[in-house]
């Protein structure tokens, strides 16, 4: 998705030094997954079904996953994914 932002600046006359400032800017403080499959695997070891993505842009992404049942009554809640600390999370 960096890649995609970068052609996007460079089209619009960026030079490579700017966008490697501006990628970096993202960057700084972000650790995001690296795969759709690696988001997957952070829900499925907090406890999740696999997901199901509902929205993509650039830089962003959302899916939506059921929390494996603890008996009888499957527990139905919004997954998260903290990019920063790299865990999935139950709201």
């Amino acid at each position: 998705m960096l890649a995609a932002w970068g052609e996007r600046w460079r089209m619009q006359g960026a030079m490579p030094e700017e966008v490697e400032i501006k990628l970096d800017k993202i960057l700084q403080g972000a650790d995001p997954p690296q795969s759709e499959p690696a988001v997957a695997e952070l829900l499925a070891d907090a406890g999740f079904e696999p997901p199901l993505r509902f929205f993509a842009s650039l830089f962003w992404g959302a899916w939506m996953a059921k929390r494996r049942s603890c008996g009888r009554v499957p527990l139905r809640a919004i997954a998260g994914v903290d990019l920063h600390r790299r865990r999935a999370y139950l709201k």
